[in-house]
């Protein structure tokens, strides 16, 4: 075999690329699908992909690569349309840390010294005034919005070669919804 194409890499963050790499240091030309056939095959494997970027439950648990689809994570109650959700994003902060990103301030904190959900009384009590937080592990990072807020406990890091990782990164989470019932910012 002499040519490889490649429709899609796998979103699992212990795979992501390794196949590519692979079969590269094998010195097999490899090239990608055309931009047509990459959407059938992004469509095809849908459900499969989600599984690394969207959680679904009132609570629940993920472990996913934050150096991938710009560190997007989505956190949505159930399956249906329109039901409340939290794009939660997450950057490279180190070893025993990651950032949970905002976008603009007034919208993500760190619950510091909680490390359990019911430590934590009333999420708006916290500091929303940065556009990031920085979430060690063990440790809980807040988002809200104008449905209620999603408390993320951060479990686990692999942390990024930079940082003494591996080929791979990864964050591990379990989160809790709380819904509002009044306007949020």
């Amino acid at each position: 075999m002499s040519t490889v194409h490649i429709g899609q890499f796998d979103r699992n963050p212990q795979i992501y690329r390794l196949g590519w790499k692979h079969l590269r240091d094998a010195g097999i030309k490899l090239c990608d699908f055309p931009a047509d056939l990459r959407s059938l095959a992004a469509e095809a494997n849908q459900s499969f992909a989600q599984n690394f970027t969207h959680g679904v439950g009132m609570s629940g648990g993920a472990k996913f690569d934050f150096t991938t689809n710009g560190g997007k994570f989505t956190i949505q109650i159930d399956e249906a349309p329109g039901s409340p959700a939290w794009e939660t994003r997450w950057g490279n902060c180190g070893a025993t840390a990651i950032y949970l990103n905002g976008g603009t301030p007034g919208r993500v904190a760190h619950a510091r010294f909680a490390e359990k959900f019911d430590e934590i009384d009333d999420p708006d009590a916290l500091d929303y005034e940065s556009h990031f937080a920085r979430v060690p592990v063990g440790s809980i990072g807040v988002m809200r919005n104008q449905h209620g807020h999603v408390l993320c406990r951060v479990k686990e890091i692999e942390p990024t070669p930079d940082y003494g990782g591996a080929d791979h990164a990864s964050v591990k989470i379990e989160w809790e919804i709380r819904l509002t019932e009044g306007p949020r910012p």
